[in-house]
């Protein structure tokens, strides 16, 4: 059973970032259904009432520190939900993992005990444990230039998406000894397809045939407010064990891939 959102609200708010749209708009939507405060973060407006919203772009570093000033009292969870596709690398890199990284360690003071963060991985990470020495070095390094000079020296760029994803994965495994010790948890849920733009996208580059294999490995590509109701759980109080894992959410597809060796490879 969920815990309602009365536990939540004793300890604080959630910041959900991505709040206008995809896994972010309906997280933030089921939380705010069990009762739960939402600041929302993203560039738009959410198109529903929220009970706080900031407007800020998670790719620039002046504007994670504007979002955290601009945070007034304890934060029961973070939920990091914005992220982008496609092939500008530098863009890719700063808000799906520099950004997000800065937001949480930033952020970290100001989650109440017992709280959670979660961050939206994907199954484009799945060869993490190929790159784990290169990804545990990167986590090592401290400010958003730092990291970035890192991941250019690293080729980091060169398909961008899954390489930081696997980074976002080895990041959270790293952290959840620190956050541990302080009394709080951080987690990475790693959906395969589901339902959004993005998939359109690629169905349409990518062709039938490749779509087509992918339902036969996973099944259906499925809503997004099925991805829901794990990052829920990973916020709620039931979920108190669970630190710096990484959750697959794709019908089978990283065991495929890692059982076969036939996922998708970094060029």
């Amino acid at each position: 059973m969920i815990l309602d959102g009365d536990d939540y609200l004793r300890r604080g708010k959630v910041l959900v970032t991505g709040a206008s749209a995809g896994i972010g708009e309906i997280t933030a939507r089921r939380l705010m259904a069990y009762g739960v405060s939402v600041l929302a973060v993203d560039r738009v407006q959410p198109a529903f009432q929220v009970d706080e919203f900031i407007r800020a772009d998670l790719s620039a570093e002046a504007e994670i520190d504007k979002v955290v000033g601009a945070i007034k009292g304890p934060l029961a969870g973070i939920v990091c939900a914005a992220g982008l596709g496609g092939r500008d690398g530098e863009m890719i890199a700063k808000v799906n993992y520099l950004g997000l990284r800065a937001l949480v360690e930033r952020a970290m003071p100001l989650l109440a005990p017992g709280g959670s963060v979660v961050s939206i991985g994907s199954s484009g990470g799945w060869q993490f444990q190929a790159r784990l020495e290169d990804h545990i070095k990167l986590s090592e390094i401290e400010g958003f230039d730092a990291q970035m000079a890192w991941i250019r020296s690293h080729d980091g760029l060169v398909s961008a998406y899954g390489y930081l994803k696997e980074a976002l994965i080895v990041w959270t495994m790293m952290r959840a000894p620190v956050f541990r010790k302080a009394g709080l948890r951080i987690n990475c849920v790693s959906p395969g397809p589901f339902q959004s733009a993005l998939l359109t996208g690629l169905r349409e580059t990518s062709g039938e045939d490749w779509y087509k294999s992918l339902v036969d490995r996973a099944g259906p590509p499925p809503p997004p407010e099925d991805l829901a109701p794990l990052v829920h759980f990973l916020l709620s109080p039931e979920s108190r064990h669970i630190n710096g894992a990484n959750i697959p959410i794709d019908g089978g597809l990283l065991g495929y891939y890692i059982t076969t060796n036939n996922g998708p490879k970094r060029a």
